[in-house]
């Protein structure tokens, strides 16, 4: 149906949708490389695109969906754009602009920022909560951790007070004795139709000194140093000999030569296999499973859960879903270097689609989600919710940390190195 034609829905349709009427909300977003029609999408294991063969859907009134498949390629996984809809979250959390209950590991022993719950890829269940301490006891053992660690689809309380992404975009805690897995209800990806791999991808750097390929570079003796190009100062074999920088891919790297460190030419290579891809258009296609949101329940502590109680708890999952795809628009279609999208055409809105076919245009903008997602947590509260606006802080045990170190000190080694 046009969008010109569709009914549009109102806010006391949106209620109405997430309270049983509605069985999802949908987006489908045409949209097109901002520079040519090459773009790159993500590469996965053995230098390869995700390649598929899918129907096309024109969506274009009165006309019928493609009865052959067309080749196309995932530009950005379902995994992928939730990692982007939550620095959405982050983003607008940071800004005041939404509060939401939050962990967060402490680093600063190790001079690095804290990672939140919004920056780790399993949420609650990731090792870095789940290896951290709260109040001297390891996370699982706490207060907070049992509460996440005994909830379940039919008691979800817990989850929705200590981290309530879990619900929006699943969490599956493989660690704990229930393993209890909670589905992901918003998804989202982002596919290149027509997509032809027909491309090479040009490699080459120039140095703007002339270093000579024939200068040795020696594995340094000092600890707190990794290469010199000084004899004295290298390291010496069992016959006193300079020790060649070793090369981390002897195959295509001879030791001691002055790339290993970085310096010299990159001889001009037109690799085919991650070369890019040429589209004719992409799609972002976005759902938030209505459906799946009401099969959680949200009872009281001990006791029975209530239609008022289950509403509040799904009002403000759907409202968390509509800033994490809205807040910061802009920033969701710079995918990667060499594929950043634009939308072709006008820019698309969320339709709330019912059992009976029906659909409704929900003309929703970025102020009105966040004000929808304020209803929402005071209508939470009002409900008996606990709704914390801090960050809890967890303490990283003794072992996370030295895993951090330790790989910092092998990332520079590496970089050093190669």
């Amino acid at each position: 149906m046009a969008e010109d034609t569709m009914q549009t829905a109102t806010l006391e349709d949106l209620k109405e949708a997430i309270r049983g009427k509605g069985i999802l909300l949908k987006r489908q977003q045409r949209l097109k490389p901002i520079e040519g029609m090459k773009v790159f999408p993500a590469s996965y294991a053995g230098d390869k695109y995700a390649h598929e063969k899918r129907y096309e859907d024109t969506g274009k009134p009165g006309e019928q969906v493609a009865t052959t498949t067309v080749p196309t390629v995932i530009l950005n996984s379902v995994q992928a754009q939730a990692n982007l809809f939550e620095a959405s979250l982050k983003a607008a959390r940071e800004a005041e602009k939404i509060t939401m209950p939050m962990l967060a590991v402490d680093l600063t022993e190790i001079g690095l920022p804290a990672l939140t719950l919004l920056d780790l890829p399993h949420r609650a269940a990731d090792v870095y909560i789940q290896e951290s301490y709260l109040g001297g006891q390891l996370f699982p053992k706490s207060a907070d951790g049992q509460a996440y660690e005994q909830a379940t689809p039919r008691n979800a309380t817990g989850l929705l007070e200590i981290c309530p992404t879990g619900l929006l975009f699943g969490i599956w805690n493989s660690r704990s004795k229930m393993r209890t897995t909670f589905a992901r209800v918003l998804r989202s990806e982002i596919v290149g139709w027509h997509a032809d791999q027909n491309t090479v991808h040009p490699i080459s750097r120039i140095d703007p000194l002339p270093i000579a390929s024939e200068v040795e570079i020696y594995k340094a003796k000092q600890p707190d140093d990794t290469w010199t190009p000084f004899k004295d100062d290298a390291e010496t074999d069992g016959k006193g000999k300079p020790v060649l920088l070793p090369s981390k891919n002897p195959s295509k790297k001879q030791p001691g030569r002055p790339s290993l460190v970085g310096f010299g030419n990159v001889t001009p290579n037109a690799k085919s296999e991650l070369g890019g891809v040429e589209i004719r258009y992409a799609t972002e296609s976005t759902t938030l499973s209505l459906s799946g949101v009401r099969r959680l329940r949200f009872p009281v502590a001990g006791g029975k859960d209530s239609a008022d109680r289950n509403a509040a708890a799904w009002t403000l999952i759907v409202a968390m879903g509509l800033v994490a795809t809205t807040y910061d628009r802009d920033s969701l279609y710079f995918l990667r270097s060499g594929c950043e999208l634009q939308p072709d055409g006008a820019e698309a809105g969320f339709e709330i689609v019912y059992g009976d076919g029906t659909v409704k245009a929900l003309k929703f903008t970025r102020q009105d989600a966040l004000d929808f997602y304020r209803d929402a947590v005071q209508a939470l509260t009002d409900a008996g919710f606990t709704w914390r606006t801090e960050t809890v802080m967890l303490n990283p045990g003794a072992k996370t940390l030295e895993v951090i170190r330790q790989s910092l000190e092998k990332g520079a080694e590496d970089e050093d190195g190669e």
